[in-house]
């Protein structure tokens, strides 16, 4: 799937994929918080959250509870 043709929320998770795999967000660093993605990308609460959760689901993020997501160690597949 060409990126353009891709869910928005994929397109701004392909965004920070490359920020991590290029050092840019370090691993331990905290991602912006769901309505500063809001903000950022001016998206909506859904768009924001499925961009996290596709992280999260990829291994790129981990999320702790009431704190926030942080750029965890590349699962090796």
């Amino acid at each position: 799937m060409h990126t353009a043709e891709a869910p928005l929320y994929a397109q701004i998770a392909a965004r920070y994929r490359e920020a991590i795999a290029s050092g840019a967000l370090p691993v331990g660093a905290r991602m912006p918080s769901v309505r500063e993605l809001m903000r950022r990308h001016t998206v909506s609460l859904s768009t924001a959250l499925q961009t996290l959760r596709q992280l999260e689901d990829r291994g790129w993020l981990e999320a702790r509870p009431r704190v926030g997501y942080f750029v965890r160690e590349p699962v090796q597949k």
